[in-house]
């Protein structure tokens, strides 16, 4: 049975069409397999967010604890301070007409 151009012709497209279906199912992996790393990536980025924003609202809470905490102290102290002066004025006021 000769082998005629036809037949180098089909050959050749079935062969062709053999290795573009290879290639294919290759690129098709490794999209399945970028993806899924994206997809790991961005779940450990979200995680690392949620920590971070944890931290934040920690901070936060703690800043404004201790911001409530001196505020009452200064205005305690301011209190204790007014008081001391006026006792000295008192003092000094009792002092002067002797």
């Amino acid at each position: 049975m000769p082998i005629t151009t036809k037949d180098i012709l089909f050959l050749s497209l079935a062969i062709s069409s053999a290795v573009l279906a290879t290639l294919l199912s290759l690129l098709l992996y490794y999209a399945i397999c970028s993806l899924r790393d994206v997809r790991l990536i961005t779940k450990a980025v979200k995680e690392r967010f949620e920590m971070f924003t944890k931290v934040v609202d920690r901070f936060k809470d703690k800043t404004s604890a201790t911001a409530t905490t001196a505020t009452a102290i200064s205005k305690a102290i301011i209190e204790v301070v007014e008081y001391a002066r006026a006792r000295k004025k008192k003092r000094k006021t009792k002092i002067k007409p002797s």
